[in-house]
This record gives structure tokens, sequence and C-alpha cells, in this order.
């Protein structure tokens, strides 16, 4: 008998094969009519679908053949299609080898009238992102760089899935101080310089800054006492004893110390007409004052009056 392209032999029926050449049979002593029967099947192929770094590939459809999670056995002639499913972070690239990707959907490859064995290939590679630094309020700046090269506008665009993008906040002088950073992916952090592995397609990091107003404390008589400003639980720093610049809206002590005996406190009152003190005892000697602004305050000093005998 003869194959032909699509069709292999398989077997004879009712007759017996040579051994030397099994697609020859022979009938010896025949004494009735018969028939000899040669049974054939459809060829098959091994076709495979392969994935490189990044993803994965699954068989889809085959017909006429059977798929074992991605290597299929395909009929003559016959058709078979793969997915490719990208990993978190890649993106497909594109098919390579005996299938052609469908124009409606990339992700499915399929190849039609199978002949051979072969393979289809579904390569991979890093998703794009973007990385942008914003400050919350005006009191500091931001940066983002990508291998130490600094991105425009604190915004790395483009950037490949993966790559570590860092983060710095610094703040003006006396202007404010740096609390955290808060990013839509949902890292969060107190230090002040990060490295943030850019995975999400966009990702916003919020540098996190309290804003500073200035205290000040004066004596109206140096030779008489002392003024100045306390720290408290509120962040600030201080250039002076009696001028800090602290969180807006926390609370510092003020404290007026006179400098001998003979003299004695008589009071808080603004230090000047373009400021206000809001002391929360003008009377006492050491109180409280709540910075919900640009704060000046003057410590009164006078002698002490003694009684004549």
């Amino acid at each position: 008998v003869a194959e032909t392209d699509a069709y292999e032999f398989v077997s004879w029926t009712g007759c017996t094969p040579l051994q030397e050449a099994p697609r020859r049979a022979v009938v010896s002593n025949v004494t009735a009519a018969g028939s000899c029967v040669a049974t054939y099947r459809l060829r098959t192929y091994r076709v495979e679908g392969i994935a490189d770094t990044g993803g994965t590939v699954g068989s889809a459809t085959v017909n006429p053949g059977t798929c074992a999670g991605n290597v299929c056995t395909v009929g003559h002639g016959g058709a078979v299609s793969f997915t490719a499913a990208p990993q978190t972070g890649y993106v497909l690239n594109g098919w390579s080898g005996a299938c052609t990707p469908s124009a409606q959907n990339p992700l499915l490859a399929s190849w039609t009238g199978v002949t051979q064995p072969g393979t289809c290939t579904a390569s991979f590679r890093r998703s794009l992102v973007t990385v942008t630094a914003v400050p919350s309020i005006r009191v500091g700046q931001v940066a983002a760089s990508l291998g130490g090269v600094t991105c425009d506008g604190a915004s790395c665009m483009n950037v490949p899935s993966g790559s570590s993008v860092q983060l710095s906040a610094t703040i003006y002088p006396y202007s404010g101080r740096f609390t955290s950073w808060t990013c839509t992916d949902g890292t969060t952090s107190v230090a002040a310089t990060i490295n943030l592995v850019a995975n999400a397609p966009l990702t916003t990091c919020t540098a996190n800054f309290t804003s500073f107003v200035p205290v000040s404390a004066t004596s109206n008589n140096t030779n008489a006492g002392t003024a100045s400003v306390l720290l408290g639980s509120g962040g600030g720093t201080c250039v002076s004893t009696a001028t800090c610049y602290v969180d807006l809206n926390s609370t510092v002590t003020l404290r007026a110390t006179p400098s001998s005996a003979q003299y004695v406190f008589r009071g808080w009152a603004a230090s000047s007409a373009n400021v206000t003190c809001p002391v929360a005892n003008p009377a006492s000697a050491t109180t409280t004052l709540l910075a919900s602004a640009s704060a000046g305050c003057l410590a009164q000093f006078g002698t002490l009056d003694i009684a004549p005998d």
C-alpha cells in the first residue's frame, strides 16, 4: 500500500504483513473468498507553545487533536491556537515561530494548516510605568531619580517596571519639616530618601510636610531679665533661646526670668504692632502659646517696689 501526505499506514487485517516490508501483505493457502484491509490514520504533529521570561503560554483550541498544557498533538491540516499570559509587571512583546497573532487580540496566536511539527513562542518585556513625587505643601521640594539621573519635574516616565526609583524630600530653611512619604501603591516611609520599586502603571508619592511659624520672645529690658521659647510636643527648630520656628498649631512654652531679686515680671505683651502674643496667661512668667500664626511676645520687667520703713 502507499501512504499519502495526510495519512500514514497503521496495520493489515485479514492478511499477513511481510516482516521485511510491513506495508506489503500476503495471503497463503487461499481456499475461499476473502479480503485484506489496510488501516490508515491521519498524521499528527507535536506543536508546543513556549514562553520566555515574564509570562506563560497555554493552549486555547485545537482541531483536530488534543492538548496537554502547552503541548498539542495536531492532526494533518488542522489548526491550533495558544494564549499568552504576562506576569505582573510584564507585557507581551510579540510572537515568533509558526503562529500568527490575532489582529483583534494580540495575546492569542494560531497556526492553521499544520503539516509538520513546530513551536509558537511568546516573548515578554517589562511594562513601562511612571513614578511622580509631589510635595503636600510648598515648604519643601521633592526630586525623583533613576540610576543616578534626575528625572525632569520629579516624574520618572516610561520606566521599566521593577526599576528602583529614588525619591528625596528636602525642606526650605526654617519653613517646615518632613514627616513621611505616602504612595498610591501603598508604600509609606518616614525616611526623607526612599527607593521605590516601580510596578504599578502610575504611582504618585506625596512628601508630607508640616509648615513652621516663627515664635519669638524678647525682654523689654535685658538688664532686668530674659525671655525664652521652649518647644512643646510639636516639632520645630530654634535659632536661639528666644526665637523658634515651630509646627503650625502646636503649643510652645514662654518663660520670663528676672535677672535678680530687684526685678519682677510684669506681664506679656505683643513685641510690635505687626504681631500678636496670644499667650494662655499673660500675667504668668511661664505660660503657653498656641502657634496658629507668627507670634512675637515681649516680657515686661520692672523693679521691685519696696515700701519704706
